[in-house]
């Protein structure tokens, strides 16, 4: 009986050892997004964003270093509210896309 137990025992400790394995990889996978994804979403801001922002809201200029810690309120503008951008400024299907693929390589 005892080497059963020891048998159920050991299976469970390979499992939760695989199964974290298995998260870490995933963790490191999204903590580490394409670098080409950001890269066409900064363009994306700094074609469309940037102008305005220079003009209006100087504290926001985005830029490679500070965009990922302001991708909440990136989104939370752009995607839900549907704020920004502004004025005659619009975004074509593709900026849309490249920010969004950007946005959700960050929290997936």
């Amino acid at each position: 009986m005892k080497w059963l137990w020891l048998l159920f025992v050991l299976t469970c400790f390979a499992l939760v050892s695989f199964s974290s394995n298995e998260m870490n990889e995933e963790i490191t996978t999204w903590q580490t997004p394409d670098p080409k994804l950001k890269q066409k979403a900064l363009i994306v801001l700094q074609n469309k964003c940037n102008d305005c922002h220079r003009k209006k809201n100087k504290s926001v200029i985005f830029t490679k270093d500070n965009m990922n810690s302001k991708s909440r309120k990136i989104y939370k503008q752009v995607f839900v509210k549907k704020k920004m951008p502004k004025e005659d400024v619009t975004l074509t299907t593709s900026e849309r896309k490249d920010l969004q693929l950007w946005l959700d390589s960050l929290n997936p």
